[in-house]
């Protein structure tokens, strides 16, 4: 069982390492940015692969006159250059492409400081008083995203999926991986187990603290990890690792579940009653939810055999909508082999059930630095 847990834990050094360049130029810059304190101009910004980048500006020309320019750019980094420009001659109704002028009108790069904050670094090099012109740099905010394509604080937080192999025991194993924007991760793998802990990256260099718990009451353990590595750039992970006195090497494949995650999340949705399954013990039982907040939940619920008698009570509360993941802290009585109450605490998201008719489920992963308490709510419309 500890081997296995220990190949399971693994996977998450690798999940973890899927952000290693955090302020990278990627699909989630696409959509508005705009200067508040400058409101009534804008850019428009497309990331259209990994190298290159188009974004136009709504500007106006020096009389007043609505008008735009256009940004052909490469990606390097956290940072686009690109060729910028402008256009004239087409008239309005006939649209035809032949009477379109366009011109070089100068450069501009866009440098991304954060998810949600940019700099647009300007200059023209056209010699014609009657377009906008001259150079300069100006801080710019998101504005709004696409779909799915909502930019982090943290843009290694998320939903990861992924498999790991160990020369331990030559062992294969899957496992969901919750890795949270204040830097923390919770997991829960096939076999039940779990593992809570903290991460850190710096570039490419990636260090984790992580405690794994057993899932099986008959062999109760948990311990400490620590490990760290480098992610290459074919996106595979080769990691040194120590706990419980042993050492090894580990590699696996990862995706993360980028789509699942920033779909956003509406618990609203979830409000009523539940079936209700414990993943570790397997017990089954009920839950409701409902909602007490405008961004907080409550959820209760019983458990029978072979947790027959545990109840449970708590709350869910979601730090930002945009984004597939909240916060759970929920109090058990009677679970167990202990008749009193216990504390829990970790995250979870929801789940849809393509298999299953009009199905949502949400996912709960907690623990209480002892054992994993895991529920999965499944709502039936």
């Amino acid at each position: 069982m500890k081997k296995l847990l220990l190949a399971v834990v693994f996977l998450f050094f690798i999940l973890l390492a899927s952000s290693a360049f955090p302020l990278d130029i990627s699909r989630h810059v696409s959509g508005s940015w705009f200067n508040p304190d400058q409101s009534g101009h804008g850019l428009s910004v497309e990331v259209l692969s990994d190298t290159r980048t188009l974004f136009y500006w709504y500007v106006y020309t020096p009389d007043g006159k609505p008008t735009f320019l256009v940004a052909d750019g490469a990606n390097s980094g956290d940072t686009v250059s690109a060729t910028v420009y402008h256009q004239t001659g087409m008239v309005w109704g006939e649209f035809d492409p032949s009477a379109v002028d366009r011109t070089v009108w100068g450069t501009a790069s866009l440098k991304l400081n954060s998810a949600k904050e940019l700099i647009l670094s300007y200059e023209s090099t056209h010699d014609d008083s009657s377009i906008p012109n001259g150079s300069g740099e100006i801080q710019m905010v998101k504005l709004a995203s696409i779909q799915s394509l909502q930019g982090h604080e943290t843009p290694s937080a998320g939903i990861y999926l992924g498999m790991v192999e160990n020369d331990i025991d030559d062992g294969e194993y899957p496992m969901t991986v919750l890795l949270t924007p204040q830097m923390n991760w919770v997991g829960f793998a096939e076999d039940s187990n779990a593992t809570f802990g903290t991460y850190s990256l710096v570039g490419q260099d990636m260090s984790v603290n992580v405690s794994a718990f057993s899932a099986d009451p008959q062999d109760p353990f948990s311990f400490s990890l620590h490990g760290g590595g480098q992610l290459d750039p074919e996106y595979r992970m080769y990691l040194t690792f120590s706990g419980q006195g042993m050492e090894g090497e580990v590699d696996g494949d990862f995706i993360s579940a980028d789509a699942l995650y920033r779909r956003g999340v509406a618990l609203d949705i979830h409000a009523g009653s539940h079936m209700a399954e414990e993943m570790v013990s397997g017990a089954t039982g009920w839950s409701d939810v409902w909602p007490s907040g405008p961004t907080t939940f409550r959820f209760n619920g019983f458990m029978d055999p072979p947790l027959g008698g545990c109840s449970y009570e708590g709350t869910i509360t979601i730090p930002d909508a945009a984004f597939n993941q909240f916060e759970v802290n929920l109090t058990t009585s009677g679970c167990g082999d202990t008749d009193g109450s216990e504390e829990y605490s970790g995250a979870g998201y929801q789940a849809d059930v393509e298999s299953l008719n009009d199905t949502r489920g949400l996912w709960l992963i907690t623990t209480n630095s002892e054992r994993p308490f895991v529920l999965w709510l499944t709502s039936m419309f």
